[in-house]
């Protein structure tokens, strides 16, 4: 499994920290000496196998699962936001006939591991997600204001010139 994260600022203190961690579910091993920081800010992703503990993983995240070794601490409570920012992806829909055999829920994706079918879908959902609380800006720089224009390259996307 293979957990990937943005950088955020130092000096602010993380959501979740995870030191250590061991996660069993149904009385088996399935993680071991997980460590981790998750800052405000941060988009995560948590990539791996079926059987490799992702959901064991944001379970124990969420609080419901405790760790049988080591330990996860939360800074604060989560944001109660948290439900309508995330994404569940359903990657077993060959067992049921594809994707479009799934039944939609708000909130989820069904995708073909096998075909790829639901890809678009899921690019779609995570556009949405991101997109959601941007807002267009309409800046107007002279051209030869070079700070300016390296600022708005770096910490945004200029559109046009």
């Amino acid at each position: 499994m293979s957990l990937f994260s943005a950088t955020a600022d130092a000096a602010v203190l993380p959501l979740v920290t995870a030191k250590d961690v061991a996660l069993a579910y149904g009385g088996s091993a399935i993680l071991t000496g997980v460590g981790f920081r998750i800052m405000p800010g941060e988009s995560w992703y948590v990539i791996g196998p079926n059987g490799a503990g992702k959901s064991t993983l944001l379970k124990a995240i969420l609080g419901l699962l405790a760790p049988v070794a080591g330990g996860m601490a939360l800074a604060r409570a989560l944001d109660e936001r948290w439900p309508s920012r995330t994404i569940e992806v359903l990657n077993k829909a060959d067992l049921l006939g594809g994707p479009d055999r799934v039944p939609a829920r708000e909130g989820t994706v069904a995708v073909s591991a096998i075909t790829g079918d639901g890809l678009p879908a899921l690019r779609d959902a995570i556009d949405a997600r991101i997109s959601a609380g941007m807002e267009l800006l309409d800046y107007r720089l002279p051209s030869d204001d070079g700070a300016r224009l390296a600022w708005l390259y770096e910490h945004g996307e200029v559109l046009s010139r």
